[in-house]
């Protein structure tokens, strides 16, 4: 076997030919460095460019499958395509839907986000989250999470119809060596103090979660299977309360932590005094 991996030097795109490199499985990095990752054939490629096109189906013709990492997640200053998340979250899934088609790939794993359906659960009449499940209706609040949920749309109806599968991944927050965000800033100013205080909310919010590991295992076995439905899939390793996974990370650095409960109105005033709103939510 032998499959594509685009994006192959971001987070979740090194580790998983690490983790197909493990598995004796060949690998075909595609990026726009010059330099893969190690243990790959790597292609330096732009495939958020309609140009990339027919040169992809060559780098894909004698591949068994591809998945697909590239994405913009945030906005970046410093980035050419600074806040297109169109150009680049849809326009690369439509070139390698077509690209897949052209050179005859068994399946097209597309890696999309939780943020295609939602950033939050509803609440029920007794005031309790409503998990969200494959039945829940797709609500995405910004662009990110609505570009998504069009590649998505692109993909599965480019491959309709085709000998292509499309396997649609919507992993929830994604942990492990090499993740960024707020997340990662958490982990690294626990490494530096040795008590640290954690304001939370007064009720017991829960967040889903998946490791890069577990998942780079399930994108294996989807590569691995006979043929399966073509559809979209939800992946979680497990549901932390922002008090639990501040106490995991704590324990895991050996520091210790100290929750101070706090109004959830008070801390949405203060981060909206202080400007950040958009991170006290996202924790």
């Amino acid at each position: 076997m032998k499959v594509a991996i685009t994006g192959a030097r971001g987070f979740i795109g090194s580790n998983l030919v690490r983790y197909l490199n493990s598995k004796d499985i060949a690998t075909v990095s595609i990026s726009r460095g010059d330099v893969g990752p190690r243990g790959a054939q790597h292609h330096c490629l732009d495939v958020t460019s309609p140009s990339s096109r027919n040169i992809l189906t060559q780098v894909l013709e004698n591949c068994d499958g591809i998945v697909h990492t590239v994405g913009l997640a945030h906005k970046n200053s410093t980035s050419p395509t600074d806040g297109n998340f169109h150009q680049v979250n849809v326009r690369s899934a439509e070139i390698i839907a077509d690209a897949a088609v052209a050179a005859k790939l068994s399946k097209v794993v597309l890696l999309s986000s939780i943020k295609a359906v939602a950033d939050t659960s509803r609440i029920d009449e007794q005031g309790k989250p409503i998990p969200l499940n494959d039945s829940s209706s797709p609500r995405p609040v910004d662009d990110y999470g609505r570009s998504k949920l069009i590649a998505e749309d692109a993909v599965i109806r480019r491959l309709k119809e085709t000998s292509t599968q499309s396997v649609i991944l919507r992993p929830p927050l994604v942990y492990g060596i090499g993740q960024k965000g707020n997340l990662e800033s958490v982990f690294k100013l626990m490494k530096k103090l040795v008590l640290l205080p954690v304001v939370v909310p007064h009720f017991g919010n829960m967040r889903s979660m998946i490791s890069v590991d577990n998942l780079c295992d399930a994108i294996v076995s989807i590569l691995h299977a006979a043929p399966i439905s073509s559809g979209r899939y939800f992946l979680s390793d497990m549901e932390l309360s922002t008090q639990d996974l501040f106490k995991a990370i704590g324990d895991a650095h050996g520091r210790r932590v100290f929750v101070v409960r706090c109004p959830t109105e008070l801390m949405g005033l203060l981060s909206r005094i202080f400007g950040t709103e958009s991170k006290w939510q996202k924790l």
